[in-house]
Order: C-alpha cells, then sequence, then structure tokens
C-alpha cells in the first residue's frame, strides 16, 4: 500500500531506522520523502500502541511531523512525550486509516 504513496516512475526506495542504545529493540522501518523533509511513517497493525521508537526518533532529530498508519479515524494530534532521561519529544501526528496509506502525500502538510 505504501508503493501507492509514489509516483508510477520513481524507483521505490526503502529506508530504515534501528536505535543502537544497548538493550532496545526500537526501530521504524518507513521514512517518506516530502519536498525537503523526511516523514517517518509508523505503520500498527492492532490498538495503538506505545510509539516508543517513534518518540525517541522524533526527538533525536528534532523532526516537527509523522504519520501514523492504522485502523483508527483520521486525526491530527499535538504529541509531548517525556522520555528516559527526562527529555521530551514534541511533534504533530498525523493518524490515517489503512485505506488512505496511498493519498498520504496528499494529506501532508506543506512544510
Amino acid at each position: 500500500m505504501l508503493r501507492a504513496a509514489v509516483e508510477s516512475f520513481v524507483d521505490p526506495a526503502v529506508y530504515y531506522n534501528r536505535r543502537e542504545k544497548k538493550g532496545s529493540e526500537a526501530e521504524l522501518g518507513y521514512f517518506l520523502a516530502h519536498g525537503s523533509r523526511v516523514v517517518p511513517l509508523e505503520v500498527t497493525a492492532g490498538a495503538t500502541g506505545s510509539l516508543k521508537a517513534l518518540h525517541h526518533f522524533m526527538h533525536r532529530r528534532q523532526l516537527l511531523l509523522a504519520v501514523r498508519i492504522n485502523a483508527d479515524p483520521i486525526s491530527v494530534t499535538p504529541v509531548e512525550m517525556r522520555l528516559n532521561g527526562g527529555d521530551m519529544a514534541r511533534y504533530t501526528l498525523l493518524s490515517i486509516p489503512f485505506y488512505l496509506t496511498g493519498q498520504v502525500r496528499h494529506l501532508l502538510p506543506e512544510l
């Protein structure tokens, strides 16, 4: 479904991030280039999880927008999450349902 978000003449590229902290298995598997920015995509199959890997990534990279793809209705949520060590992750989370995955580029605000 994510392949539908890219023009057919563009070769798909898969980007992967793994947190290299000892004892951590946190990872993000999808990223979308949007203009000159990178937008992480978190795909969750069931109920909304903790999004721990996403919070850490957003804080570490100082990004302002992330997308979650799941079964919930579309929503935009400001996130302020205190991380281990007291740091705060602050960003906007755009949640879209699975059936809108192919439209993700059209749903992203201008950055």
